[in-house]
């Protein structure tokens, strides 16, 4: 996936979890809900897994104000998508 489709589903599952949690949103609603598809057996290419992995992990971690940086998604999407 290019990258910029793959920060736009990390907006993309990020907001949809602020809108459906509302006052109850905090930044480890995306990791648990992406972690809920993963077991259900949802199929997504092995580097891009890993970047949603890597950057909801921070999220909750260390906050928007990190994770949602253009060079630090930038140098992530690379780290983990040019692995072979």
């Amino acid at each position: 996936m290019p990258y910029k489709y793959a920060v736009e589903s990390i907006c993309d599952r990020i907001s949809a979890c602020k809108t459906y949690k509302g006052s109850n949103y905090n930044d480890s609603d995306p990791l648990k809900y992406w972690n809920s598809q993963k077991v259900k057996g949802y199929e997504i290419n092995k580097c891009i897994s890993e970047f949603y992995d890597v950057i909801l992990k921070d999220l909750e971690q260390y906050g928007e104000g990190k994770v949602l940086d253009k060079k630090y998604l930038k140098s992530q999407y690379l780290i983990c998508c040019s692995k072979k």
